[in-house]
């Protein structure tokens, strides 16, 4: 069965069901599960386990997030910029928790 087929039959869309598929975000956790539970009991459980197993690590690699910092002046010993490691620290680790890198750019 296709996944377009497999849509159609559970109804939802197809980008829903490769969501699920992929193991991507986008979708909530309940409807993920019952999406899961009613694909293995249609007998699909291995369109799982494939399309998890293929190669697809798309949503297992880190989203980059990019910090563009703009200076206003070329004076580094000016003080406007002091607060830029504080927020650069604070964003590092938020991006971390999240499974993103941060880069930043300026």
């Amino acid at each position: 069965m296709k996944a377009k087929d497999l849509a159609r039959q559970l109804g939802v869309s197809p980008a829903t069901i490769s969501l699920v598929l992929n193991n991507k975000p986008g979708i909530s956790d309940s409807l993920r599960r019952s999406l899961l539970k009613k694909i293995r009991e249609l007998g699909c459980g291995d369109m799982i386990g494939a399309a998890q197993d293929s190669g697809n690590y798309a949503s297992q690699r880190p989203h980059p997030v990019i910090a563009y910092l703009i200076y206003t002046s070329c004076d580094e010993t000016d003080d406007r910029f002091a607060f830029y490691p504080a927020v650069l620290e604070g964003a590092e680790m938020e991006a971390r928790e999240n499974g993103c890198h941060l880069v930043v750019m300026h």
